[in-house]
């Protein structure tokens, strides 16, 4: 389970201005939606999961020294990492911070508070890394596809490979819905960022980054498509054991 990922203060509903309530409750309602789809999908993904715990330790000792072996090792580590990383939580974190305290219970309700630049600054450094961590694992994946298939052609051993590429299979598949909805999530971000740009209030008392630190067309762009493979900053080769 994740930690509160950066301070976090919290400001009434009252300071800001009338203009942007509007904008804060489509952003909101996005978020909403996004922890809907991800909840769905995590729940997927970690059931995938336990299923291939259940393969890696019934044969594990009979194909350990095997090739094929040594991709589902990968992909079990790699999956792991990403189920650690806690999206559920990440995702709540960001909404409640609009409540007046870390309570699910208040999303029910209307918003009543909105969190400090810093915070959002923090969470959207986080949406940044996290996609990356995705995009990796949706490339190591679709390579361990690619050797399994090639694997499967001499014969040996070919329904554990079957059993395995299967599983590979369905596990892209999720991890690239995750990727989208994360995506869907650095979106809000990014139009909840164009609030502390325009609104001088919140700019006189929070300066914690500048207003030209926010690139406008940034704001105003879709995400970029996913590269084939990406590099990961040190910090995730260290997580991942790369």
């Amino acid at each position: 389970m994740r930690t509160r990922i950066a301070p976090l203060t919290r400001r009434d509903r009252a300071s800001l201005p009338q203009v942007y309530h509007s904008g804060v409750d489509s952003i909101l309602k996005d978020l909403k939606t996004c922890s809907k789809r991800l909840r769905t999908t995590l729940s997927s993904y970690e059931t995938e999961l336990k299923i291939l715990e259940r393969i890696y330790y019934k044969s594990k000792n009979q194909h350990r020294s095997a090739l094929f072996w040594r991709r589902l090792v990968e992909t079990r580590r790699f999956g792991r990492r990403i189920e650690q990383i806690g999206l559920g939580p990440f995702l709540d974190a960001l909404r409640t911070s609009f409540c007046r305290e870390d309570n699910p219970k208040l999303l029910k309700g209307s918003w009543t508070h909105y969190p400090d630049k810093a915070f959002v600054l923090r969470i959207t450094e986080e949406c940044t890394l996290f996609s990356k961590l995705l995009d990796e694992g949706r490339a190591r994946l679709q390579e361990t596809y690619r050797i399994l298939s090639l694997e499967m052609q001499s014969g040996a051993f070919i329904h554990v490979i079957l059993i395995i590429l299967s599983m590979v299979s369905r596990l892209a598949l999720l991890t690239s819905d995750l990727y989208d909805s994360l995506n869907h999530v650095n979106s809000a971000v990014l139009r909840l960022q164009s609030i502390y740009v325009n609104n001088t209030l919140i700019q006189e008392t929070d300066n914690f980054f500048p207003s030209d630190q926010i690139n406008q067309s940034c704001l105003n762009s879709t995400p970029a498509p996913p590269s084939d493979r990406l590099s990961l900053p040190r910090e995730f080769e260290l997580f991942l054991g790369c």
